[in-house]
């Protein structure tokens, strides 16, 4: 579970390029305790919303979204997704969702969404073929915070495996953090990787898809 908090507001102030509220103190030991029942009953009512997700093909109408939906990811997890510190803001985040639709040309990028929350995007998975190796694409996934952890990435590679098998692709690539075990459970989804390179902590790991996998129906 994550230690992020998520706040719509801090999306809608994104959006408006202002700043957002300055951290809270952290809570006392006791503090934490007495909200345990709390937080397993709100953790139970996202698990449902998680259930009730809306994952679809984005559009470039959704590039505000993306990029409101960036400004709200904590500098861990953007670490973890781009592979060094880094975090958004309004004009960087716009463009990195520019890029996403550039790719999205030689592939696709699902979104999550939560209808409980003005359709907010809550996750996203990319995949984009080489550039110089069509049999080949690369993926890539993140997670807002504050549904980290509740299976929501699952749910997103097993709807990207059925646009996967229209690809026809011989090898589905990712690079990771070596110590992002919960994104090389979710690569590993699609088969057996193998490690193809390491650099400075940073793996690149390869899947070679058998030719029957496009042939594979998605599970009920």
């Amino acid at each position: 579970m994550s230690i992020f908090k998520y706040s719509v507001h801090k999306r809608d102030q994104f959006l408006a390029d202002s700043l957002t509220k300055p951290a809270q103190p952290a809570p006392s030991a006791n503090e934490r305790i007495s909200s345990l029942p709390l937080r397993r009953w709100m953790n139970t009512l996202k698990m449902r919303s998680t259930q009730q997700m809306v994952i679809r093909q984005a559009t470039p109408a959704d590039q505000f979204q993306i990029a409101a939906f960036l400004g709200t990811l904590s500098a861990q997890t953007c670490r973890l997704r781009y592979l060094t510190p880094t975090t958004f803001d309004h004009a960087s985040a716009l463009n990195e969702a520019r890029r996403m639709f550039e790719r999205a040309e030689r592939g696709f990028v699902l979104l999550a969404c939560d209808p409980d929350d003005d359709a907010a995007v809550v996750g996203l998975v990319e995949v984009a073929r080489d550039c110089h190796a069509v049999e080949v694409a690369e993926l890539a996934l993140v997670i807002r915070d504050d549904r980290q952890g509740q299976g929501l990435g699952s749910k997103l590679v097993q709807r990207a495996k059925a646009h996967v098998r229209q690809m026809c692709l011989g090898t589905l690539r990712a690079h990771m953090l070596a110590e992002n075990i919960a994104m090389r459970r979710l690569f590993e989804q699609f088969g057996r990787s193998e490690l193809v390179a390491y650099d400075d902590g940073v793996l690149e790991l390869a899947i070679e898809l058998p030719p029957t996998f496009a042939q594979l129906q998605p599970a009920a």
